[in-house]
């Protein structure tokens, strides 16, 4: 099947650029949504520093947003703390990448930076946020762990005037998506020319899935998609690891191979994919003609990538930039100025060591990216415009644009 056209553009747009430069659960309701309605809203006092301002039930549904228009026009400012705050829920490498944009974006923007850990936990990630919330907070960052048990308390934050940034659920002020299926056609098509160029047109193939995660589950669909044109590519397993981690990956993947010795693709996301070839290691089956890749530009997976062997690829979402850019414009929301509704990341994919020096250089020093146009446009693309006049405009559900411009 030819390649479609948005997973050639979504593959080469970026490296294109690069080689211009340089060739290249439910726990948390009950007591804790009790405590947060009693303590954090405040009752229906509407003055002030942020009693609740009855925002509605923002926008929900397919939402077509149009290209973001800065401005440097003032209007009302929330009256809260610079403080910028991360519920972090994983130490894993995307969420550290994540920490360390935000440090370099709070720096710049004037912002005190506040992080809470939860590992993962829904109660706890519940619990940092709330404790956010109290404490007094001019914006929000967070990743889902429980969206449900989530969803009321990132109402709050927006009803008291806080800009609330979050990756692929609501609800949100700022809200970034990367377009699953076209990632996912992009790692899909570098699997098949693999297949179909270097293992002779047949492979066992291993996909250690997401699909739990509905905003998730369209990235795989496309890759299964894209291999059923590959006449001998047989998908021996396609399973979700009980965690999204490298550990729960090498059992499920020792499991896999007490059935099928051999494999000769898999695909995860990093923390699973590499986890999956720490275990063909640990039983002998790893070979350098294998194909295995993931998603998110975690450092172990750059790490294999650049010293050869077989991992082949990752598709980065840029969570550096990405982050930089949260704290940027949450410096703009408490200034009364407009930012953007939506973040469209593109889907870069990674499959050399000179293109993981260049995505590496980026990442480790956002700021110039984010401050160059041009730059800025190879990783990011800008959506909408909403400002703390204007929260009533918040994103209520998944914000889920087909391709990023």
């Amino acid at each position: 099947m030819k390649e479609p056209d948005s997973a050639r553009v979504a593959a080469r747009r970026p490296m294109a650029a690069n080689a211009r430069r340089r060739l290249g659960a439910l726990a948390a309701i009950g007591a804790v949504l009790a405590a947060l309605f009693v303590v954090a809203c405040g009752g229906d006092d509407d003055s002030g520093d942020g009693g609740s301002s009855g925002v509605g039930p923002g926008i929900s549904g397919s939402t077509e947003l149009p290209p973001f228009e800065p401005s440097d026009e003032v209007g009302e400012k929330p009256s809260l703390p610079a403080i910028i705050a991360y519920a972090q829920d994983s130490p894993r490498g995307y969420q550290q990448a994540i920490a360390e944009g935000l440090e370099a974006g709070a720096k710049d923007a004037d912002l005190e930076l506040k992080i809470a850990q939860s590992d993962g936990d829904p109660q706890r990630q519940v619990q940092n946020l709330q404790q956010f919330l109290v404490s007094g907070v001019g914006s929000i960052v967070t990743l889902q762990v429980d969206p449900n048990s989530q969803a009321p308390i990132q109402k709050e934050a927006i009803e008291k005037g806080a800009a609330v940034n979050t990756v692929i659920f609501g609800p949100s002020t700022t809200q970034v998506a990367a377009p699953q299926y076209e990632g996912g056609e992009v790692m899909g098509n570098l699997a098949k020319d693999y297949i179909e160029d270097e293992l002779g047109g047949k492979a066992n193939v291993v996909i250690l899935n997401l699909d739990s995660l509905e905003a998730v589950r369209p990235r795989f669909q496309a890759v299964r998609d894209v291999l059923e044109t590959v006449p001998g590519a047989k998908i021996v397993a396609d399973v979700e690891p009980a965690k999204t981690d490298s550990k729960a990956a090498f059992d499920t993947m020792s499991t896999i191979l007490q059935k099928t010795p051999q494999i000769d693709v898999v695909i995860g996301v990093d923390a699973t994919s590499t986890g999956a070839l720490a275990a063909l290691r640990a039983a002998g089956k790893d070979r350098p003609d294998q194909f295995i890749g993931g998603f998110d530009g975690e450092p172990e997976a750059l790490d294999e990538i650049e010293k050869g062997g077989p991992f082949k690829a990752t598709i980065t979402t840029e969570p550096s930039i990405m982050a930089y850019a949260f704290a940027r414009y949450s410096r703009d929301w408490l200034d009364g100025k407009t930012v953007p509704q939506g973040i469209c990341v593109r889907a870069v994919a990674v499959t050399n060591a000179e293109e993981v020096r260049q995505y590496r250089a980026d990442e480790a020093n956002p700021g110039p990216v984010f401050e160059d146009p041009e730059r800025r446009g190879e990783y990011l693309s800008l959506f909408g415009n909403i400002s703390y006049e204007t929260r009533d405009q918040y994103i209520n559900s998944i914000w889920q644009p087909k391709t990023c411009p």
